[in-house]
């Protein structure tokens, strides 16, 4: 009986190891048969066992689980398997173990991990072509994953499509014109990573060669598969025309930004800067009452003040120079305080909200409501915060999982001790990673609060200016005041007339101080003889 339990002891451990096949030789030896000849080309389930030589019977458990597809098993037999070996140290140890990850729904940290790969190109041939299989241009890890420095060896791995959509997240200065044409030429044609390609080579060249980056800009706008904002393309087209001082074409293009855009306030003031040039600070007047509504200024900025005040200060309206340099000390003094504390470090209830109304996609200036006095303006139209904001999405979601691997570790995996030491380090890296991506998310929101604040403690210098030259204008006017004509600045301020497309909404008169948004930007002002001196 011992005999027989000792032989049936022995089958199972043979099956068990992996070693039985059905025609094994070595059984067909002791039997007397003539072993079956091996072909040369016949390989296991998976081919990736091949990526090591002479496996030992825990590496046979692991290609096992890699045979049936089961993956959680897999990772849970990865530690027994190739802990602390040099395989698990190696370069194709990284990618197998990377894989894995990807296989257990943690892609974005499988990708990361597996660039970390030294030699790209040394990877086994089976290895690379599992990853093509499993991580395709269509995957959603290479629009978050963090890939800085991309190597060219990687473009032969995984090819030129998911070379161009993780560079095309990059933000290229004009210095690198060269290898946005590099980009540029490997690209498909109307491809959404075109479009992001061709967009960075309009910013790049702006900064350069303001005749090519139009043309640049002209083609991209006519392109279907475009990711940019057509909002934002038309304000880029009306800011070159401005540059070129083509003023009435730039007017034309900003006018056609509407009012529901991201971008209106900043058409807005842009066109009353080129009125400013064309010498009709009237208009810039008028275009300046709408922007600088109390409640619209955390949106339209503080230059939309020092726009206001110098137009004023250009037809000599003085009295309400002074007004609106008080407005400006009343309204930006406590925002820039707000700021400030956010810039510090402050992470308030308005940044974790905008926090989380971004992990749900692009986002509405309109959206941010009664927090816009609380956070920077730029925080709804930032690709670099909303970039950030996904991958701190995805990493958490990774962490979660992460806990459940781990938690299902405990039961399915092996009883030997350290295994689940190993697990915690595996969900304590995911977890700190989805910590580090949230920090790299709120250090965006205080470097835009920096930014403003940086912005607004700037334009107060300019209204200081605004303020001497007041000041001494006044003196000047006192001096000739006695050879002046007694004429009185006539200044006013009304609604544009309506045109037949136009919709007057009735307004009672307990609500006469009511501002419906439709009226905006139907403003006209004018100022006669402002610039003459009055006697008293």
């Amino acid at each position: 009986m011992k005999k027989i339990g000792l032989a049936c002891s022995l089958v199972y451990l043979v099956a068990q190891s992996g070693l039985a096949k059905a025609e094994d030789d070595i059984l067909n030896i002791l039997e007397g048969a003539q072993p079956a000849q091996q072909s040369a080309t016949s390989t296991y389930k998976t081919p990736l066992r091949s990526l090591i030589s002479n496996l030992n019977g825990e590496q046979q458990i692991f290609f096992q689980f890699i045979d049936q597809a089961d993956f959680e098993k897999a990772l849970f037999q990865w530690p027994e398997a190739f802990k602390n070996s040099e395989f698990e140290k190696s370069d194709d140890g990284i990618g197998l173990y990377s894989l894995l990850l990807y296989k257990n729904k943690l892609e974005v940290s499988a990708i990361e991990t597996l660039f970390t790969v030294k030699k790209p190109k040394a990877l086994a041939a089976h290895l690379v072509k599992e990853w093509q299989q499993v991580a395709p241009e269509s995957s959603t890890a290479w629009g978050v994953a963090q890939l800085p420095n991309w190597q060219e060896d990687w473009t032969g791995v995984f090819g030129e499509a998911i070379e161009i959509r993780v560079r095309g997240r990059e933000l290229y200065g004009f210095d690198q014109v060269d290898l946005l044409k590099s980009l540029l030429v490997k690209s498909k044609p109307g491809s959404a990573e075109r479009a992001m390609i061709q967009w960075q080579l309009v910013l790049a060249l702006s900064e350069k060669d303001t005749g090519e980056s139009a043309k640049v800009l002209a083609h991209l706008m006519k392109q279907e598969n475009n990711p940019i904002s057509k909002d934002l393309m038309t304000l880029s087209a009306a800011r070159f025309l401005y540059k070129k001082g083509f003023m009435d074409a730039a007017i034309k293009y900003y006018e056609k930004i509407p009012k529901s855009s991201d971008y209106w306030f900043e058409s807005q003031e842009e066109i009353g800067w080129a009125f400013m040039r064309k010498g009709d600070p009237n208009k810039t007047l008028a275009e300046s009452m709408t922007l600088t509504q109390s409640y619209f200024l955390p949106l339209a900025g503080p230059e939309t003040q020092f726009l206001k005040a110098l137009a004023q200060l250009k037809v000599c309206d003085y009295s309400n120079v002074m007004k609106t340099l008080q407005v400006f000390q009343t309204e930006f003094k406590p925002r820039a305080k707000v700021l400030m504390s956010v810039a510090e470090g402050e992470i308030s209830k308005a940044v974790q909200s905008t926090l989380e109304e971004l992990k749900k996609g692009k986002m509405k200036q309109q959206s941010l409501k009664g927090e816009a006095r609380n956070i920077p303006r730029l925080v709804s139209r930032d690709r670099v915060l909303l970039q950030l904001v996904q991958t701190q999405k995805s990493l958490e979601a990774e962490s979660q999982i992460a806990g459940g691997l781990y938690s299902r570790s405990l039961a399915g995996g092996s009883a030997k001790v350290g295994f689940e030491g190993f697990f915690e380090t595996l969900k304590n890296k995911i977890e700190q990673r989805a910590h580090s991506a949230k920090s790299a998310s709120v250090n965006r929101i205080k470097l835009l609060s920096q930014n403003e604040v940086d912005e607004i403690g700037l334009i107060l210098k300019k209204m200081h200016i605004v303020e001497a030259e007041v000041i001494q204008q006044v003196s000047l006017a006192e001096r000739v005041i006695k050879d002046s004509k007694n004429s009185a600045a006539i200044s006013k301020v009304s609604d544009r007339k309506l045109t037949s497309n136009q919709i007057q909404f009735p307004i009672s008169k307990t609500a006469a101080n009511e501002l419906w948004f439709d009226e905006l930007d139907n403003y006209s002002v004018d100022v006669k003889n402002g610039c003459q001196a009055v006697k008293r």
